[in-house]
């Protein structure tokens, strides 16, 4: 299978439409939230397109941890060859962050 994709078009076309109901939605009932989306992964990199809902006393602090990530990474362009198996440890930190705490 070939890793090179675009999903680009399709994203804004389609699927932004359908994510800025959500996100109205949950702003409208201070539903906090995050959406994130690989939509293309060519030569040059992997390009993202990620939104947040936050709220004061709302949103939970392993989701405040998971927006720092993406937004450290939102300027970053990784190589394809970055993103092959293993999973690259950005992916396992984001796992380990959204595990139930126990204790």
């Amino acid at each position: 299978m070939n890793p090179h994709y675009d999903a680009e078009e399709v994203f804004d076309n389609e699927l932004a439409p359908l994510l800025r109901q959500v996100s109205d939605w949950c702003t409208e009932h201070g539903v906090p939230f995050i959406l994130s989306f690989a939509i293309c992964q060519d030569e040059e990199g992997i390009r993202y397109s990620s939104t947040f809902g936050t709220f004061d006393g709302r949103t939970p602090d392993k989701y405040l941890q998971v927006r720092d990530l993406l937004l450290a990474d939102s300027e970053m362009v990784h190589a394809p060859d970055e993103v092959a198996e293993p999973p690259p440890v950005r992916i396992r930190t984001l796992a380990a962050i959204l595990q139930d705490d126990k204790g």
